[in-house]
């Protein structure tokens, strides 16, 4: 019993850490960008495209075998019509181009016996084609891959000119000549394009699936599973989890699932859970970064409160009869991570942070007065505007108690209702300053986000949006 109750644990916990934390979701209308960006990119590379020479050996009975060679050849015009890339459920991206038709220039050479010729050439390929699959998947490391599956790819007809020296030979093997171009180009076409791929398979194995925010926190974002492609978008699951880089600690709740909504009027859709955001609040609160130690003179200078035991004796009569005219030292710092809730159209935060009050004695050391725990909650409002990120946050319920004293018990109700106002007066006001000023989008130089929309739903947010790529 007490064995199949550890599998069956083991087998929960498993089941529950294979949930996303991020998920992002490409649709056609972001395909569709994504092939006419690859496409300018294309064409722009193609003039400058290295063509390997062409060499080989054509029998002119009975005078016996000539060897030549076709070299130093570049692309001189080109049309590059716009390819064809559509989803294929459960399969990948199928993608196609069609009536490609390429002019070369280039010098040939000829060897027979002791006799030596050159001149120069001009070769025009007509309605090359190619198409394939492109399969995404991942590694054991949790990369994106992508692979080439099913390549077909073709030669319509070649047309040959030569010039100079005794080019007119060429006429006596002008067939074999066009037969042999055509077999290269059929034959290294889809190597060619999965070398292609290859090399854009090699970017991804490259990229990081664990990037560190700072020297204290790291988020890892693998892949969970492979890419599903449906008819119409694709979607990658993301592990999207933060951790100290100390202690790399799981955090003690697991990631729930959630769906990203479609939308194919935008390009794009990004989604983040709670566990993403949560995990993050761990990570920070494992690191120790959680906590600060305040001062006197932290306080603004026009607070009516100051960090004294003679100020504080509004609240706690008996300390400055303890400890008349000294300063004080709060170590403030949270008990539990800042839990964040999505809600539709909101964010509710709940903080509970401890407070351990010291009076600073004349000799400089710490003695300790007494312990409060605060549980605050906020409400908070996001959205995207002018592509940042802005908001404001409401102070929502607030409670004071006493955990622990070394000066005697007091009422903490007066104190509590000076902190709510200190709360509302002095804090919101700078963070929902710098909240309505936004807080830029994190973007790359190439690549800015278009008319981003940002949604809270239940359990997670998106943001879906249109992109715009400028090299």
């Amino acid at each position: 019993m007490w064995q199949s109750l550890l599998i069956l644990l083991t087998t929960t916990h498993q089941a529950l850490g294979t949930n996303a934390g991020i998920k992002a979701l490409l649709t056609s209308k972001g395909l569709q960008y994504g092939k006419h960006i690859g496409t300018n990119l294309l064409q722009q590379k193609l003039g400058s495209l290295s063509i390997p020479d062409v060499t080989g050996q054509v029998d002119i009975s009975p005078l016996g075998a000539v060897d030549f060679s076709l070299n130093s050849m570049r692309i001189t015009k080109f049309n590059l019509p716009e390819p064809s890339a559509e989803f294929t459920e459960g399969q990948g991206i199928m993608a196609a181009m069609s009536g490609l038709n390429v002019q070369v220039h280039g010098n040939w050479n000829t060897h027979y016996t002791f006799i030596r010729d050159s001149g120069t050439f001009d070769v025009a390929l007509y309605g090359m084609h190619v198409s394939l699959l492109l399969s995404p998947g991942t590694d054991d490391t949790g990369h994106l891959s992508l692979s080439s599956q099913q390549c077909v790819s073709g030669l319509n007809d070649v047309d040959v000119h030569f010039y100079g020296g005794a080019s007119f030979i060429f006429s006596l093997f002008l067939g074999s000549i066009k037969g042999r171009i055509m077999s290269e180009v059929q034959q290294k076409l889809c190597p060619m394009v999965n070398d292609a791929v290859g090399g854009f398979d090699t970017v991804l194995q490259n990229m990081k699936v664990s990037v560190q925010i700072n020297p204290n926190i790291l988020v890892e974002v693998p892949l969970l599973s492979t890419p599903i492609v449906g008819d119409s978008d694709m979607e990658l699951s993301l592990k999207g989890e933060f951790y100290s880089v100390r202690t790399h600690a799981e955090p003690p709740f697991p990631a729930g699932q959630f769906s990203l909504p479609p939308d194919s009027s935008r390009m794009l859709s990004l989604g983040v859970s709670e566990f993403c955001v949560n995990s993050a609040a761990f990570a920070y609160l494992s690191a120790g970064l959680l906590q600060v130690n305040i001062t006197d003179n932290m306080l603004p200078k026009g607070s009516p409160l100051r960090l004294n035991t003679s100020s504080f004796g509004m609240f706690v009569p008996q300390l400055p009869k303890q400890f008349p005219d000294m300063l004080m030292l709060v170590q403030a710092f949270a008990s539990q991570p800042p839990r964040a809730s999505f809600l539709p159209d909101n964010v509710m935060v709940d903080m509970s942070v401890a407070a351990k009050f010291f009076a600073i004695q004349p000799d400089a050391s710490l003695a300790p007065l007494f312990t409060l725990e605060m549980e605050a909650s906020f409400k908070v409002h996001v959205f995207i505007s002018e592509e940042k990120l802005k908001g404001s946050v409401a102070l929502g319920n607030l409670t004071l108690s006493l955990t622990s004293t070394e000066v005697g018990p007091f009422q903490t109700k007066s104190l509590e209702s000076v902190l709510k106002t200190g709360i509302q007066l002095l804090v919101l006001p700078k963070v929902n300053a710098n909240l309505t000023a936004g807080i830029p989008l994190p973007t790359t130089p190439s690549v800015s986000l278009v008319n981003p929309v940002l949604k809270v739903n239940q359990g997670f947010m998106t943001i879906a949006t249109d992109t715009s790529y400028s090299p």
